[in-house]
């Protein structure tokens, strides 16, 4: 099960669209990478990967 969690912001001025990821995934949970949605172009994926 995947125990990663994640925020999508869609943001648009003009003819430039961006997608910002947010990753959160607890200490003692598994991080799970493969559960973020991704886009070809113009994505931005932050979060607290220190933790684990």
């Amino acid at each position: 099960m995947d125990d990663s969690e994640f925020q999508v912001l869609s943001l648009r001025k003009n003819d430039l669209n961006l997608k910002l990821v947010n990753l959160s995934s607890p200490n003692d949970k598994a991080l799970s990478l493969n559960s973020i949605p991704t886009e070809k172009s113009n994505f931005i994926v932050v979060g607290d990967f220190n933790s684990h």
